[in-house]
């Protein structure tokens, strides 16, 4: 299971003990700022470690396209870190999937707005 660590200053504090990685930018309704999203993996398998800086690298790159729009390169990612960490984050990796299928890059500054779930009916 992911575990999603919110707060910049505790994912810095924690780099040098665990595999940290970025997920997404968001803004929620009521916030000033965006909330920058991290997971730590915890559970990497043991022929997979000689490999974890090589997969840190391919996310980040996969991060890095995702906040410009390149929506091509995020597709072509997707796959080779499908399955990696242990398949701890292929349920990120399948949201993000959707995310691009879904939505095009006209106005996309790379910060997801969020909106709570309500029902007005209530």
């Amino acid at each position: 299971m992911m575990q999603i660590v919110f707060d910049e200053k505790l994912a810095q504090e924690m780099k040098d003990r665990y595999t940290v990685l970025e997920l997404d930018t968001v803004m929620h309704e009521g916030l000033t700022k965006p909330i920058v999203l991290h997971a730590v993996v915890d559970r990497i398998p043991i022929d997979e470690i000689p490999l974890t800086e090589n997969h840190m690298e391919l996310h980040q790159q996969l991060i890095s396209y995702y906040k410009s729009g390149d929506w091509q390169s995020v597709q072509s990612l997707i796959p080779f870190l499908t399955g990696k960490w242990g398949g701890e984050l292929d349920s990120f990796y399948e949201n993000i999937a959707e995310f691009v299928r879904t939505n095009n890059v006209d106005g996309w500054t790379g910060i997801r707005n969020t909106v709570p779930s309500v029902d007005k009916d209530i």
